[in-house]
């Protein structure tokens, strides 16, 4: 005799119950520090057309162009960071007495990955920061930032204003940004 399996309820998933998991310390840590930095990172980018266009009177061209520094920083960054993830992983294994063997590869069940993948996020986090607020104070105060490349009748011609300090202070965000990223991403 066959019977008839029971018919499942289906509902919809509700969306907000994980947001349980940030009623957790450590989760909610690991959730803001990334949230964060993705904040930053795309907020600096959207915002840089509309002030270089407002502050420099730039054209369109011209303001497109000014996102090549961010990008040659995070594509720098991108390059960069696996070698420095590399030294760190070495550098773990050696304080722990660990083998590493590329060939094989390693047991990660013992390795503490974390600690290796956070060794260096933290220069790349203080010059993210930094950097950012360095960014926001050089639009401010575009004057000052003329006096201190040498302009000297900088601060009685406003019509003049360094392009370069932002843009210089915008590559060294993207660097650092994106080195913050790939470093602790597989760490989180």
């Amino acid at each position: 005799m066959h019977c008839p399996r029971p018919k499942r309820q289906r509902s919809f998933p509700n969306p907000l119950t994980s947001l349980s998991l940030l009623l957790r310390k450590d989760n909610a840590a690991v959730v803001f520090a990334g949230a964060f930095l993705y904040i930053t990172f795309c907020c600096l980018p959207a915002s840089l057309a509309t002030l270089f266009i407002e502050i420099y009177h730039l054209n369109e061209l011209q303001a497109g162009l000014i996102y090549l520094p961010f990008g040659f920083g995070c594509t720098l960054a991108a390059l960069a960071s696996g070698k420095l993830i590399d030294r760190d992983y070495r550098k773990t294994a050696e304080s722990h007495n660990l083998p590493t063997d590329r060939v094989r590869g390693d047991d990660l069940r013992t390795f503490p990955i974390e600690q290796a993948r956070l060794r260096s996020v933290f220069v790349p986090l203080i010059t993210s920061v930094l950097s950012v607020i360095g960014f926001g104070w050089a639009l401010e105060n575009h004057t000052v930032c003329l006096a201190i490349i040498g302009r000297s009748n900088a601060l009685t011609d406003l019509t003049v204003q360094p392009l370069a300090v932002p843009l210089a202070i915008q590559f060294i965000c993207g660097l650092a940004l994106q080195t913050c990223f790939n470093v602790s991403s597989e760490a989180f």
